[in-house]
């Protein structure tokens, strides 16, 4: 297969030429309004939770979600914020109203 490439350039060049066009044309646009399902269910939750600012609060996705923080801290002033499925764009929204107290 390899010696009929070298021997039949043109071949080669139609072949890479086809390749490019292909992934060229799996080319997705991003939708950062996008929010998985959960989303508004959590942030309508979150938002009737008491804050303080001695809470430590972790945001992110489905790792943070799934993570028990108070236990892997040992502090109940930390708070789990994770939304399944979400990314950056969801926590820089504006209607994720949550606020990150951070005290060194």
């Amino acid at each position: 297969m390899i010696r009929y490439l070298i021997r039949n350039r043109p071949v080669l060049w139609l072949l890479l030429a086809g390749m490019t066009a292909a992934a060229q044309a799996q080319e997705i646009p991003w939708d950062s309004t996008a929010r998985p399902e959960i989303y508004r269910t959590r942030v309508e939750l979150f938002r009737t939770f008491p804050q303080s600012p001695q809470d430590i609060v972790f945001i992110g996705n489905s790792i943070t979600f799934w993570a028990d923080w108070n236990e892997l801290t040992g502090s109940l002033s930390v708070k789990n914020r994770g939304i399944p499925g979400d990314i950056t764009f969801g926590v820089l929204n504006p209607s994720y109203c949550v606020f990150l107290y951070i005290f060194f």
